[in-house]
């Protein structure tokens, strides 16, 4: 079977780090020293250069440290990746040679900004190397999508999860290139298409892909065995439920309209239809009764995971 290495792309808070962590379980993959490089977005993207500069300061650090501790040091080995993308194509390449495994990867959610040049060379470089190109892009209702992003914020900041504060932050990243660089939908796929097959892309969904039978698609263009699968696994979940006032959410409907049409005019109706009950599941109602459950027909077989 051919080596294959998988690109994921995105996008952020839509259930990368659960794909990666049913890929490890896998006897036919091949981990790495992280799910996410950050090598080419640090490199070509300006809102991404950060992801350069903390891994330079983490490496000064070592300087402070035992020479043991810098031969184990991820950020070193990512370090020279940066200095030469070379060193990146190889370490994946040896990776495989140096294993049974047919399926190494890197998820970098902001991949999702990558240009069509950028993966362009991506797959050359590869190609070289006798290495096939896969790329996976996820893509999530928008204002789900920032919601969870800014709860997953406010967590690590050790603050309180309740609603003002993060509707407030919603409000504030709406039209920020940070933003927009992890939801513009439309871009990203574009960009995919014009340098990958059909047979090398998968285009996917957040509220669809705990499937079994989409699960069985995805790891089907893995090239994989779906049965290390577990659907009832939770990575990187944030507890806390947030409603949002009607008012806001016509704002955040209305700035993220186009990607609505964009799904509702590339990919099966029954997306959008799902889009929209998730925007109601997370509207405040002037009710107080409980909000229903309204996506379980997609998946009898599951609850429903964490609304965010």
């Amino acid at each position: 079977m051919k080596k294959t290495f998988l690109l994921g792309v995105g996008a952020q808070k839509a259930g990368t780090s659960w794909l990666y962590q049913q890929l490890k379980k896998s006897e036919d993959f091949a981990n790495g020293f992280r799910k996410e490089y950050h090598i080419f977005d640090a490199l070509t993207i300006k809102e991404c250069k950060s992801f350069l500069t903390q891994t330079q300061k983490r490496c000064r650090r070592l300087l402070d440290s035992e020479f043991d501790t810098w031969s184990q040091s991820p950020d070193l080995k990512a370090l020279t990746f940066y200095a030469d993308t070379n060193n990146y194509f190889c370490y994946f390449e040896k990776l495989l040679n140096e294993s049974d495994a047919n399926l190494v990867a890197d998820i970098t959610p902001s991949y999702s900004g990558l240009s069509s040049e950028t993966l362009s060379y991506i797959k050359k470089q590869f190609a070289k190397r006798g290495i096939d190109v896969k790329v996976i892009f996820i893509m999530r209702e928008p204002i789900n999508r920032l919601l969870s992003a800014l709860k997953m914020h406010f967590r690590r900041k050790g603050l309180t999860i309740e609603s003002e504060p993060i509707i407030k932050e919603m409000k504030l990243s709406i039209g920020k290139n940070w933003e927009t660089l992890r939801s513009n939908y439309r871009e990203t796929c574009s960009n995919i298409i014009d340098v990958f097959d059909e047979q090398q892309r998968c285009f996917c969904f957040y509220e669809t892909m705990f499937s079994p039978g989409e699960m069985l698609r995805i790891f089907d263009f893995f090239g994989i065995d779906a049965s290390c699968v577990d659907v009832e696994e939770m990575v990187n979940h944030t507890p806390g439920i947030i409603r949002i006032d009607k008012d806001s959410m016509k704002i955040f409907e209305e700035n993220f309209t186009d990607r609505y049409n964009f799904v509702k005019s590339n990919f099966n109706g029954d997306i959008h239809d799902l889009w929209m009950m998730r925007i109601d599941e997370i509207t405040a109602k002037t009710s107080t009764a409980a909000p229903k459950s309204v996506c379980n027909f997609w998946h009898p077989f599951r609850a429903i995971r964490e609304l965010y």
